[in-house]
């Protein structure tokens, strides 16, 4: 059981963690040798018009400064000049001395370089198609996983275990990418006449005639099947280890009296051996949110992947660092 002084020392944990990974990122980011405001200002801006464009990011103060000014922008609780609008989304505030006051706010992750919308927004706006696809996945592999690597263990060293493991090593084995071209030219390409799956597409889509957003499911299919591949294998794998579960004394003492082997597989075997599985699943929810940028390239998939993308090309540092510290929550959160 978790006691205060546990819950206590994981809290504590995960705020040094996120505290690193915040001073890391930035630092990582804020000392690389290019220039976002070259880039936004366009080859015939002067240096007078890239100055300007360099106060008005933020990036004409000294590096500590900006270091606090961020720290201060992603903290809960934090410190404001009463008469500035700092663009937060804030609870409350206390005024301290007339001229300052505390805020207790949601972390604000600044704006993007290049359209100037809240990196809050931009991630907000993708993030559902990121999760329905990373759920997908997850489910696609559970589904087909758990049972392949239940029936294989059945028969050690049979035709089907044999296969099972073939099968997985090659597909741990295979890029993400490859796996997601090849996809995409079988099932999208081949058979479209078959299967009708488009090879592109996102989510939603904005219906004319009915003057809302209607969702896709069928483009759904080919880019969760291609991300579902690597924790497919890994499910198919750690049930395959039900072989040692069989073994078990529990197992012969169900035995003894007289339950059949399908109450004993189901009931009692696939209960313990099916933790793993679930610990897994649980860890590869935040892995895939960053595995899929690859295959959000090749579905023209609108998620997390395609925000980042597009961010790098335009070296939207905010964006980046907005999308990095999300994920490395995500990670913090679920372990």
């Amino acid at each position: 059981m978790l006691t205060a002084i546990n819950i206590f020392n994981l809290t504590a944990k995960a705020i040094l963690s996120l505290i690193g990974i915040a001073i890391i990122v930035f630092l990582l980011f804020n000392v690389l040798p290019s220039d976002p405001a070259k880039l936004l200002g366009g080859k015939h801006a002067d240096d007078r018009q890239i100055e300007m464009i360099r106060t008005e990011l933020g990036l004409s103060d000294a590096l500590p400064v900006r270091f606090i000014y961020f720290l201060n922008d992603l903290s809960f609780i934090s410190v404001k000049k009463a008469a500035v609008d700092h663009h937060w989304s804030e609870w409350f505030s206390v005024p301290v001395g007339g001229t300052f006051a505390v805020v207790a706010k949601w972390p604000y992750l600044g704006k993007s370089y290049a359209n100037r919308t809240l990196v809050s927004k931009v991630i907000l706006n993708a993030l559902p198609e990121s999760i329905a696809l990373v759920l997908s996945s997850i489910l696609l592999a559970a589904l087909v996983g758990i049972p392949i690597g239940v029936y294989a263990s059945q028969n050690p060293n049979g035709m089907l275990d044999v296969g099972l493991r073939v099968v997985t090593s090659f597909g741990l084995a295979v890029p993400s990418f490859v796996a997601a071209i090849l996809i995409a030219w079988v099932f999208g390409y081949l058979l479209h006449d078959f299967l009708g799956l488009p090879i592109t597409g996102s989510l939603f889509k904005y219906d004319v005639n009915q003057g809302k957003e209607i969702i896709q499911f069928q483009n759904l299919v080919l880019p969760a099947l291609a991300l579902s591949i690597r924790p497919m294998c890994v499910t198919g794998q750690l049930m395959n280890n039900m072989v040692e579960v069989m073994q078990k004394d529990y197992i012969r003492t169900a035995r003894s009296k007289g339950l059949s082997e399908r109450k004993i597989l189901f009931k009692h075997a696939l209960r313990n051996a099916i933790n793993p599985v679930l610990s897994a699943m649980g860890a590869w929810i935040a892995a895939l949110m960053t595995g899929s940028i690859f295959i959000e390239f090749v579905f023209g998939w609108k998620g997390l992947g395609n925000v980042l993308l597009n961010a790098i090309d335009y070296q939207d540092f905010p964006v980046i660092i907005g999308l990095t510290l999300v994920v490395s929550t995500t990670f913090i959160l679920i372990n």
